[in-house]
C-alpha cells in the first residue's frame, strides 16, 4: 500500500532527526574522548616516540607539586630516554630545593639527566644543578653560593619613634623568636644560628658526594660565595662550559642518546598563566615574577638575592 504524501514527509522529518541526533552524539564522544587523552597525556602525539624531555627551572624555588607529578612522570616514561634540565634560579627554600633534587634524582636512577646553568644557578638553584649526571655553565654564568640563611626583620626602632609597644605573653623562652616587634635575645639568636648550620651541613654534604671536590674547593665555597661559570669549572663545580646543543651531544656520544630525538617540554605551566591580565598586573606592581614569588617565601633558605 502506497503511503500518502503527508506520511512520506513525517518519515523523511523522522529520519532527519534520527540522522541530527546520531551526528551529534558522535561528536559528544569524539569530544569526550579527546578530553580524556589530554588529561592523560595522551593527546601529545610527541609523547607516543622516543624524545628527550626538557624542564626548565625558573625563578625562586619553592615546593611545587606539579613539577614534582612531572618529573615522576619523566622518570616512569620509557619514550623519555633522557632529562635535559635548563636552570636560571637564584634558589629558593631549603624545603622546594631538597625536595627537587630528590626528584630529579630519581629521573636519574632511570636516565640520563643533565643540567644546562643559564644566568644563574645559585643556592637552591645550585642544588638543582648537582642533581644532574653532568653539568653546563656558560662562562659568565652565576653559580654557587652554597648556604642557607634565615631572615627576620626587626622594627623595634620604628616603634619607639611612634610610640607604640608590644606585650608579650609566651609559653617558652624561645616561643616566637625572633620577631620583628622585639630585640632579639642571645639564645634565640643561638637557636637560630643552629638551624641554619644544620642545614648548611646537610647542603655541603650533598655537593661533596655529588660533585667529589677536592678540599681546597671545599674551603674555598664554604663562606657561600657565588662564582662564574669559567671559576666553576676550575673547583669542580660543574663539568664543561656549554649550552644545549653541547648537552645533546654528551647524551649521544656518552649515553648513546641520538642528537637527532626531538625534544619535548615538560614545564609545568605556571597557575597565572593563561590569566594575561594578571601577568601583567603582578610584573607591573613587583617588576618581576621572581619577585613576587620571594614575597610568599618563608622559613629557611637557600637562596642568592642580591639587593
Amino acid at each position: 500500500m502506497a503511503l500518502s504524501s503527508e506520511a512520506l514527509a513525517d518519515r523523511r522529518r523522522m529520519r532527519r532527526r534520527l540522522i541530527w541526533w546520531r551526528s551529534l552524539a558522535a561528536i559528544a564522544i569524539a569530544l569526550a574522548v579527546f578530553a580524556w587523552a589530554g588529561v592523560a597525556g595522551l593527546g601529545n602525539l610527541a609523547s607516543k616516540g622516543d624524545h628527550v624531555a626538557w624542564l626548565a627551572i625558573d625563578g625562586v624555588i619553592i615546593s611545587d607539586d606539579a613539577r614534582r607529578d612531572a618529573l615522576q612522570a619523566v622518570a616512569e616514561d620509557k619514550s623519555a630516554k633522557a632529562l635535559v634540565l635548563r636552570i636560571d634560579s637564584p634558589g629558593g627554600t631549603f624545603v622546594g630545593s631538597d625536595d627537587l633534587f630528590k626528584s630529579i634524582r630519581e629521573v636519574a636512577a632511570e636516565k640520563p639527566v643533565v643540567a644546562v646553568i643559564g644566568d644563574v644557578a645559585a643556592s637552591g638553584g645550585y642544588m638543582a644543578a648537582i642533581a644532574a649526571d653532568r653539568i653546563y655553565a656558560r662562562q659568565g654564568s652565576i653559580t654557587a653560593s652554597v648556604g642557607v640563611i634565615f631572615q627576620s626583620p626587626r622594627v623595634t626602632g620604628l616603634m619607639d619613634n611612634v610610640g607604640v609597644a608590644m606585650d608579650v605573653w609566651r609559653s617558652g623562652d624561645l616561643k616566637a623568636r625572633p620577631s620583628p616587634l622585639e630585640e632579639t635575645p642571645p639564645k634565640a639568636a643561638e637557636q637560630a644560628q643552629e638551624m641554619v648550620d644544620e642545614l648548611f651541613v646537610m647542603f655541603l654534604d650533598m655537593v661533596e658526594e655529588r660533585r667529589t671536590l677536592p678540599p681546597e674547593s671545599v674551603t674555598l665555597i664554604r663562606d657561600g660565595r657565588v662564582v662564574t661559570g669559567a671559576s666553576a669549572l676550575e673547583l669542580g663545580l660543574i663539568d664543561a662550559l656549554g649550552a644545549e646543543r653541547d648537552a645533546r651531544v654528551w647524551l649521544e656520544v656518552e649515553k648513546q642518546v641520538s642528537e637527532d630525538l626531538p625534544s619535548q617540554d615538560i614545564t609545568p605551566k605556571d597557575e597565572f598563566e593563561g590569566n594575561g591580565w594578571v601577568s601583567t598586573a603582578l610584573s607591573l606592581v613587583f617588576g618581576a615574577k621572581q619577585q613576587t614569588d620571594g614575597l610568599l617565601m618563608s622559613g629557611l633558605l637557600a637562596l642568592w638575592r642580591p639587593l
